[in-house]
C-alpha cells in the first residue's frame, strides 16, 4: 500500500526535487510516500509510439528537474537551447520586456470572459512554460508513466498543491500535445481502485 507523508502534505514541490529526480531515475519504490494531497491519473492516446512519447515527456520533465536543483534558474534563451527542438517548436514565440507590458496591458483592458476565450485560443510561450515549471512555481511531482500498449501511456502525479485546483497541470499538457500525444482523461487516484481502469473506445 502507498504511504502518505504529513509533513510534506501541500508543500511546493520545490522542498521534494531530490525525490522526484530517483522517480525519474527509478520509478516508485516499494516504500515511495505521496508527498502531497493524492495522485492524479492522466491518460494520454498517441499514434503508435507511446513508448517514445514517454520518453520524450521524462526527458523534458527530468530536464527541468536537473536545472531546479542548481543555483541558478536558466534564462528565456538558455531554455531554448537546453529544450529539444521538437519541443520548443511547439510554442509561439517569447516576448521581450516591452512586449510582456503591452500583453498585460491588453489583457488587463479585457473583460473576463473575454481573456478566458483569448487564453484558449492563444499558443502558450516557452517563457511561461519553464516559469510554471521552475521551483517555487511548480506544485506537482512526477510520481510514474507506463505504456499500456503501443496507443496508451498513463502518467501519475504527486499533487503537492490546492486539492481543489486543476488535476492536471497545463505545463504538463503541452509536453504532451508536444511530444505527439492527445490528452485523454484524468482520474482521481484512491486506494480502492488503485491505478484504475483504461477506458475504452
Amino acid at each position: 500500500m502507498i504511504e502518505r507523508s504529513v509533513k510534506g502534505f501541500c508543500e511546493p514541490a520545490a522542498q521534494f526535487l531530490a525525490v522526484e529526480q530517483g522517480r525519474l531515475d527509478h520509478g516508485v519504490a516499494d516504500n515511495d510516500v505521496v508527498l502531497g494531497h493524492d495522485i492524479d491519473v492522466l491518460v494520454a492516446s498517441f499514434d503508435g509510439d507511446a513508448r517514445l512519447g514517454l520518453e520524450k515527456i521524462k526527458h523534458v520533465v527530468g530536464l527541468a528537474n536537473a536545472k531546479s536543483l542548481e543555483a541558478g534558474w536558466p534564462s528565456d534563451a538558455e531554455w531554448r537551447s537546453l529544450l529539444p527542438a521538437w519541443f520548443v517548436k511547439h510554442f509561439a514565440p517569447d516576448l521581450d520586456t516591452d512586449e510582456l507590458d503591452m500583453e498585460r496591458a491588453k489583457q488587463a483592458a479585457m473583460s473576463v470572459d473575454a481573456r478566458h476565450a483569448y487564453w484558449a485560443r492563444r499558443r502558450p510561450r516557452l517563457q511561461n512554460w519553464h516559469f510554471a515549471m521552475s521551483p517555487d512555481q511548480r506544485y506537482w511531482l512526477w510520481w510514474d508513466g507506463r505504456v499500456v500498449d503501443s496507443d496508451t501511456l498513463v502518467l501519475e502525479i504527486d499533487n503537492t498543491g490546492d486539492s481543489g485546483g486543476p488535476m492536471i497541470p497545463w505545463v504538463l499538457a503541452e509536453l504532451i500535445s508536444a511530444a505527439g500525444g492527445e490528452f485523454r482523461i484524468d482520474l482521481h487516484w484512491t486506494e480502492e481502485n488503485g491505478l484504475m481502469t483504461i477506458p475504452q473506445d
